[in-house]
């Protein structure tokens, strides 16, 4: 006789009628910010083969050039894009994003506090190609931390406070193949 409280395997996250609110906005979090992680990472790698005087420059915060910071930040950066986008781990998805945000954060508030002067190179030479002045894509940089930092704790506080996942189901003392009964 089974015990009616354990379940072999929770249902497909894709089935018609259970995916929550909070399972949308997660997926969508982590599709779009390893999207945007996986692009700028992109764009990074690609400054490697640009010919821009700051690229000889060395970075102010780590002290080696920017073509190599662009190199070593980029490849991290796309790597951290794919496994977002492939992931199952809606949990791993938004901390790798509030990860990233935070050190982009702290690159720029050590930066301003050594006085850089310069404008960030964060996308290389790739800016040069855009129709975008220095001061737009800056701004757009902004947004893209702001909205990794941000969407990843919204994340977090609606996937620990939504009944309707099966994580927030579980008792703390159940194994992960059972579910607290409603009753």
């Amino acid at each position: 006789m089974k015990n009616p409280q354990q379940i072999p395997e929770e249902p497909k996250k894709h089935m018609k009628g259970y995916c929550t609110v909070a399972d949308t906005l997660r997926c969508w979090f982590a599709k779009s910010a390893g999207s945007l992680l996986l692009l700028t990472g992109v764009a990074k790698l690609l400054a490697w083969f640009g010919s821009a005087a700051i690229l000889a420059l060395r970075d102010p915060v780590f002290g080696i050039t920017n073509r190599s910071l662009m190199v070593g930040v980029g490849g991290l950066e796309a790597a951290i894009g794919l496994v977002m986008l492939g992931s199952r781990s809606g949990q791993r998805a938004y901390w790798l994003a509030a990860w990233c945000g935070g050190n982009f954060l702290l690159y720029r508030v050590l930066a301003k506090l050594l006085h850089a002067g310069a404008p960030c190179p964060c996308l290389g030479t790739v800016t040069q190609h855009l129709p975008l002045s220095a001061r737009t894509v800056e701004v757009l940089l902004c947004c893209i931390i702001a909205y990794l930092i941000a969407g990843s704790l919204v994340c977090a506080i609606v996937g620990d406070s939504d009944p309707g996942t099966p994580a927030a189901r579980r008792s703390p003392e159940s194994s992960p193949g059972q579910v607290q009964s409603s009753g």
